[in-house]
């Protein structure tokens, strides 16, 4: 049992791992581009 279930358990692991590094990049990009979008409007403001 424990054979069959721990192969599973890592690929489950690993994807959770890869979603979270997705997220953060992800995250990275959408911070990114909320700091320009306000340097914009900062520019245009004053």
């Amino acid at each position: 049992m424990p054979r069959s279930g721990k192969p599973r358990y890592e690929a489950f692991v690993g994807q959770a791992m890869l979603c979270v590094h997705l997220d953060g990049i992800a995250m990275n990009i959408a911070f990114d581009g909320v700091g320009a979008f306000w340097r914009l409007i900062r520019h245009f403001i004053g």
